[in-house]
């Protein structure tokens, strides 16, 4: 099959950003290459080395087949920052839908077929978040959803737990809308949350999100601390929509700073890391508020 037969097929693009990473990327592309693929679909593999020093290029190179239904390309994102990698895959998706898994993941074998069903099933669903499961059995329950049933996303509080950026699908019209991921936030910029604040603007935007535990992956945490990490990306996401006078978010933030407090009038923390959790909460909020200011973004 030629470069032209298969652009005429309908593709799902899968766009995956990684930074030194090369094992795990090794097995994350090896389970997606195993994926099953609807008849009538092909699948494009975008690979975004956002500042690897390791054999990326290669990698990918070596899993390109001429005729496979799975093709894999590489793309190189000089500035530094998950969001910005994530942003320059989207811009290169030939996708009618675009799928966002993470190099630290393994993806079922039906993750595809899932994903691409639960659109096709419904014209009107612009978000697909799927299931995120350990890798091991005994392994850290970190990055990981909470949900097992099908679930609405615009009738929730909260999107934490049910929103994951390894598991994630779109139709590209929202992006008419919300544009991509906002470059102030996410990994290398000392934030995280891109990925709700990316859903939470989908679904702000009118359009409709579902979470459905199908389409599934397994996540790696590895040995990396997140605490710090994850709250200091809330802070910034509560912090940009309650300036906007986002009354959603401003209750989100409130119930997240209650539960914070009613750990330690519970007993279940000490007062240095209730104090803690409240000054990584803040810092996000501040560096937020700063970036903010200095920078205006086409992603709010």
């Amino acid at each position: 099959m030629g470069v032209l037969d298969f652009l005429m097929e309908s593709i799902v693009s899968v766009i995956i950003t990684t930074r030194n990473r090369l094992n795990g990327l090794r097995r994350c592309l090896e389970s997606i290459q195993s994926c099953q693929i609807p008849s009538g679909w092909k699948a494009e593999i975008l690979v975004v080395d956002n500042g690897c020093s390791n054999d990326t290029k290669d990698l990918v190179a070596s899993l390109s087949r001429d005729r496979a239904p799975i093709q894999f390309r590489y793309l190189c994102e000089l500035r530094r920052g998950k969001s910005f990698a994530v942003n320059h895959g989207v811009a290169a998706a030939k996708g009618k839908i675009l799928a966002f898994t993470d190099d630290d993941v393994i993806v079922d074998k039906g993750w595809l077929i899932e994903i691409l069903d639960k659109f096709d099933d419904d014209p009107s669903l612009g978000l697909v978040a799927g299931r995120v499961e350990p890798a091991e059995s005994i392994g850290r329950l970190v990055a990981v959803t909470r949900a097992l049933k099908r679930t609405p996303l615009n009738e929730l509080l909260s999107l934490e737990g049910f929103v994951l950026g390894c598991n994630l699908a779109i139709r590209p019209v929202v992006l008419e809308k919300v544009k991509g991921r906002d470059t102030r936030v996410g990994p290398g910029r000392g934030l995280s949350c891109e990925d709700i604040d990316f859903a939470y603007r989908v679904l702000r935007s009118g359009y409709r999100g579902v979470f459905f535990p199908g389409p599934i992956v397994y996540h790696d945490p590895g040995e990396r601390d997140r605490a710090c990490e994850y709250l200091r990306g809330w802070g910034a996401f509560y912090v940009k929509f309650l300036v906007v006078g986002d009354l959603k978010v401003t209750r989100q933030a409130w119930w997240k700073m209650r539960a914070i407090c009613k750990g330690f009038w519970d007993g279940e923390s000490d007062f240095y890391t209730t104090l803690n959790q409240i000054r990584h909460l803040l810092a996000g909020a501040s560096i937020m508020l700063t970036r903010m200011a200095l920078s205006k973004s086409a992603y709010d």
